[in-house]
C-alpha cells in the first residue's frame, strides 16, 4: 500500500478528488455513457499514487472482486448499484 492510502486509512478518511477529476476525458466520457464502473476506475486511477482495487474495496467495505466486477461490468448507472 502506498504512504498516502495508509495514511489515509489510519485517519478513516478518503482520497481527495484531483482539482481537475472532472475534466479528465475518461470522468466525462463514463459520465456521458452514464458507466460508473469506468467513472470508479477513473476515480481510482487520477489518483497520486494510484489507488488499488484492493485498496478501494477496503474503503468501500466491497471485496476486490466485486470492484473488478463493477470496472469491467457493462453499463449500469449508479442506480443499480446501489439497489
Amino acid at each position: 500500500m502506498g504512504t498516502d492510502i495508509q495514511r489515509n486509512s489510519d485517519t478513516n478518511t478518503t482520497p481527495q478528488l484531483p482539482a481537475d477529476f472532472w475534466e479528465q476525458l475518461e470522468v466525462q466520457q463514463a459520465c456521458r455513457e452514464q458507466h460508473f464502473g469506468r467513472l470508479l476506475k477513473a476515480y481510482r486511477e487520477l489518483q497520486d499514487p494510484v489507488i488499488k482495487q484492493s485498496e478501494l474495496a477496503e474503503m468501500l467495505s466491497l471485496t476486490q472482486g466485486q470492484i473488478s466486477r463493477i470496472e469491467r461490468g457493462t453499463k449500469k448507472n449508479i442506480t443499480f448499484w446501489i439497489q
